[in-house]
Parts: C-alpha cells; sequence; structure tokens
C-alpha cells in the first residue's frame, strides 16, 4: 500500500471511530470534494504572499486537484500526482 493511501486509510478509520462524539464534524461529506482545495506551498510561503497572488495559486491548485483527485465509492482518490489536499476547516 503506498503511503499516501495508507494515510488516507488511517484517516477514515479515525473518522468512523471518531463519528459517534459529541462535537464531532466530519471534514468528508463522502459524495465529493467540497470544501477540499489544493495545499499552497507551506504556512511561511502562504503567509509572505500577497492576497492576489495567493488567490491565484489557489485557483491553480484546485484546478490541479480537480485533475488528479476524485471520489469513488465514498472514499477520497489520488492518482498519484498533483498536490496534497487540505480542508477549509482548521
Amino acid at each position: 500500500m503506498r503511503p499516501r493511501h495508507a494515510a488516507l486509510a488511517a484517516l477514515f478509520l479515525v473518522v468512523s471511530v471518531c463519528a459517534g462524539q459529541d462535537g464531532f464534524v466530519p471534514l468528508f461529506n463522502g459524495t465529493n470534494l467540497d470544501g477540499w482545495h489544493g495545499l499552497v506551498g507551506n504556512p511561511i510561503q502562504r503567509a509572505s504572499m500577497e492576497a492576489s497572488e495567493l488567490e491565484a495559486a489557489r485557483k491553480k491548485a484546485d484546478a490541479a486537484i480537480a485533475e488528479h483527485w476524485r471520489v469513488e465509492n465514498g472514499e477520497i482518490v489520488n492518482d498519484g500526482s498533483g498536490p496534497h489536499l487540505c480542508t477549509d476547516a482548521h
């Protein structure tokens, strides 16, 4: 199993265990990638970007996730390329 696939499997295991806890908010709706975006650089790089530069980089990363990420059978699937995913949630 590829490391990325193992990490996603672990994430879904944690989500399924935590789903019954009060205050739990799922990050993935099981249907589409709403609320998920392509990761732009690292926190230091993002903090140093002008707002317009960051917005352009986000649009480019989001276009790339549409190319490389999809939802199949309620699971997030990657083709092994493209940027990492990040969520709107903190």
